[in-house]
């Protein structure tokens, strides 16, 4: 008989969130950010998101995060995802996007996929006002 108590956190995890994991794709902070918010969820986690604007789309995207393992992968998938959107597609990202793109998120880890949408909409909002653009 197998004590599952011992079992270790990651090995139920699919690769791609792995991958996300390891590889801190747009983990860090931004010099010049053109966009920026913070984001705190119900669950306690936060993440700060900024993003660079190029011709009207998302040019880079950057952010630290304080929360799971789960929030940190979002962060990863939110960064390669919203790259190269233009401003109008990023913000209609689905959390379920996320997910796919790591492989699937626990249904009660489904808030830390909101959590990255919110902040990057949030970024973008102050792209906006910043940039006396107006929100489209």
């Amino acid at each position: 008989m197998t004590d599952d108590r011992n079992k270790d956190q990651w090995d139920d995890l699919p690769l791609p969130m792995l991958e996300a994991l390891a590889s801190q794709r747009h983990i860090g902070l931004m010099h010049g950010a053109d966009g920026i918010a913070e984001v705190t969820g119900s669950c306690g986690d936060s993440m700060l998101v900024q993003i660079k604007v190029t011709g009207g789309a998302i040019s880079e995207v950057s952010s630290l995060v304080r929360g799971c393992i789960y929030t940190t992968a979002c962060a990863t998938a939110l960064g390669d995802l919203a790259r190269g959107l233009n401003l109008d597609e990023a913000v209609m990202l689905e959390p379920e996007e996320l997910s796919r793109a790591l492989g699937g998120l626990p249904d009660d880890h489904m808030h830390c996929a909101r959590l990255a949408l919110n902040a990057l909409g949030e970024a973008i909002l102050y792209w906006h006002a910043a940039s006396g653009a107006g929100a489209t």
